[in-house]
């Protein structure tokens, strides 16, 4: 039996990554929604994920806001992002 309230998450393949702010580091999310940014400076950012989808026969381009707090310099995040149902 399923709860129709249910979310699946998946992985958000081919989707832009960017620092928000300068300087601007950009990736692309793999097949299993990986991405990988190099040289971010020592702080807390803000990271958008620029992805699209398919609303009837609309699509539409959507961005997601996430944090990464980096203590060390020139850090590299490698981190999954996931989308669900309602993103």
């Amino acid at each position: 039996m399923s709860d129709k309230n249910e979310s699946f998450e998946r992985p958000a393949q081919k989707v832009e990554v960017l620092l928000s702010e300068s300087p601007q580091i950009r990736s692309i999310t793999d097949e299993k929604g990986f991405y990988l940014l190099g040289n971010v400076p020592v702080g807390k950012h803000s990271i958008s994920i620029k992805y699209t989808v398919q609303v009837n026969e609309k699509v539409e381009e959507r961005l997601k806001k996430d944090t990464v707090k980096i203590e060390r310099a020139q850090a590299i995040v490698n981190k999954n992002v996931t989308l669900t149902a309602e993103d």
